[in-house]
């Protein structure tokens, strides 16, 4: 055995000053914790979604009383579900730097209440739901891009779903982005039992796919079905193809399509829809459908409807439509087909006597007529 100069031996000198080796530890009570791609040696900290989900379903169960946040670091993260619980808060590092993905699902819900959402993606990229909700709860949204791409599926961004005698599950989106992209049946926003609050955002609907010809598409930004209710405040609703494509549509192109008992309410923003850019195919577009039980009522929002080649432009379709609208003044009123008296403006070039057809100047309020295809 060989000693040190202070007289102690080595090995036990060795020993002393050897760095301690410690184990994370993870607090079954923490009102915090960290999902990270990696941990370290951090306390309280998940690499994993499917870590983190199994400890709060199993271990942690968030309470009213007892809230959870994680706070979820930069990177790529599996399927977050969440069942007859909640109580919870995702918070991410910023749109694009922090996602959640799976191949469908990738947030999956039932009955769960005061969850959480912030500063996120979330994608999908096979045949089905990036969001699906089931069943009561409710849920609020901030700073949030949902994202499905498709190809040639049948997809949704968000969809929700529930028994007929559930109450409507509350939800409320803050800035946030909702955009599904797909070559065949597509929409953003598919609601039957939901009662959802959206702010200062976007949903958008894109068709098409730019590597192979498209048949029977169905293209909405929006459906809403059963007693599903949406109120949309200073937003976008959008639905567009991509360039060039050989695309057959189906059916229309609908921004916003209802059916049972769905109501729609918007105030401000505006609805879009461009069918211009599609190669094949000749369907009408259409702003908004609401047939008879159905209520759309939209006010102080502008509008755009462009049709596919040879197709009709409609900004509103059927007796649930409640949406006065003035276009701008013009020497010829808009090609627009719309509901019976919903749609006004105001031609520049009429005569003294009331001609609109010649070369006037004098002003006159055009006002939609069934009569007509046209506001005027």
């Amino acid at each position: 055995m060989y000693k040190s100069a202070s007289g102690i031996p080595a090995v036990l000198l060795a020993l002393s000053i050897a760095p301690a080796i410690v184990q994370a530890q993870i607090n079954p009570t923490a009102s915090q914790v960290m999902l990270r791609t990696d941990c370290g040696a951090l306390d309280d900290c998940f690499s994993t979604m499917s870590e983190v989900t199994d400890w709060i379903s199993t271990t942690r169960q968030p309470s009213a009383e007892a809230p959870l946040l994680v706070d979820i670091g930069p990177g790529t993260f599996g399927k977050y579900v969440c069942s007859n619980s909640g109580w919870t808060t995702l918070r991410g590092s910023g749109v694009n730097t922090t996602k959640i993905s799976a191949s469908n699902s990738a947030i999956s819900v039932q009955n769960c209440v005061d969850l959480t959402f912030q500063n996120l993606t979330v994608t999908s990229s096979g045949t089905g739901s990036t969001v699906f909700w089931a069943g009561g709860g409710n849920s609020t949204w901030s700073d949030v891009e949902v994202q499905v791409n498709g190809v040639n599926s049948q997809t949704w961004a968000w969809s929700d779903r529930c028994a007929a005698d559930t109450p409507l599950a509350v939800h409320y989106w803050f800035g946030s982005k909702i955009v599904a992209t797909s070559g065949f049946y597509n929409t953003s926003f598919n609601s039957t039992c939901g009662d959802t609050w959206f702010y200062g955002g976007e949903i958008t609907a894109v068709s098409g796919t730019p590597t192979a010809a498209v048949n029977n598409l169905l293209n909405d930004t929006v459906k809403l079905s059963g007693n599903a209710i949406l109120r949309v405040f200073g937003s976008a609703i959008r639905n567009f193809s991509l360039p060039n494509n050989t695309v057959n549509f189906g059916h229309p192109m609908r921004g916003v399509d209802l059916a049972g008992s769905a109501s729609f309410h918007m105030h401000g923003g505006i609805i879009s829809m461009d069918g211009s850019n599609a190669v094949g195919g000749s369907k009408d577009v259409i702003a908004i459908n609401a047939p008879a039980g159905t209520t759309a009522h939209v006010v102080d929002t502008a509008f755009t409807v462009k049709p596919l080649p040879g197709g009709n432009a409609i900004r509103l379709s059927g007796p649930g439509v409640k949406s006065p609208y003035q276009w701008s003044n013009s020497d010829q009123p808009p090609a627009v087909a719309s509901q019976h008296g919903a749609d006004m403006f105001i031609e520049t070039d009429c005569s003294p006597g009331g001609d609109c057809e010649g070369a006037g100047t004098e002003t006159h309020l055009m006002i939609s007529n069934d009569a007509c295809n046209t506001a005027g």
